[in-house]
């Protein structure tokens, strides 16, 4: 019975921490393989232990919705979504602001693309040590948008990168 218990409670972990599709308002995404949901308070302790207590990290974290964050190694991953009408062309606009604020920043890059139709927008820059890969995406009829922030150590640039890449390519919007 013992035996029994253990082999469901690991073949549950298992299934569970792969490639794991999250329902969103307007939605669905598939996470990368390996990704677990964690709760806000092991989110913050992971930037204290990881990211050494950096106050934009924390803040991050402390802010997002506990529902929906992850962690896949040492890189965490924050969803968010919501139904709202935006203007055609407004991520363009927030893309020239960014582009604008970060001008001086040699960390910075962004870019805008589309993707089955999804408008993505997608920047990066690190600032103490720790990086920010934010994906922003909107349906065709601009009334339904995904975000994800993807926070990491500097030295994990390439696995945030692939993360996010998987991401975009797995967003789906409902009709």
């Amino acid at each position: 019975m013992k035996k029994t218990l253990i082999t469901l409670i690991i073949i549950t972990y298992s299934l569970l921490s792969f490639g794991q599709k999250v329902d969103f308002r307007g939605g669905s995404v598939s996470l990368p393989d390996g990704i677990e949901k964690i709760d806000k308070n092991e989110g913050r302790r992971h930037v204290a232990n990881k990211f050494r207590n950096n106050r934009l990290a924390d803040q991050i974290v402390s802010g997002a919705n506990a529902k929906n964050i992850y962690r896949i190694g040492d890189v965490i991953v924050i969803l968010n979504s919501q139904e709202h009408i935006i203007k055609e062309g407004h991520f363009a606009t927030i893309k020239r602001s960014f582009d604008n604020m970060f001008r001086n920043d040699p960390t910075y890059k962004s870019q805008l693309k589309s993707v089955d139709g999804n408008i993505i927008f997608t920047m990066d820059h690190q600032t103490g040590g720790v990086g920010y890969y934010s994906v922003f995406a909107n349906d065709a009829s601009n009334s339904k948008i995904f975000s994800a922030m993807i926070q990491y150590n500097t030295s994990d640039i390439n696995k945030a990168s692939k993360i996010a890449d998987h991401i975009i390519k797995n967003i789906k919007f409902s009709n």
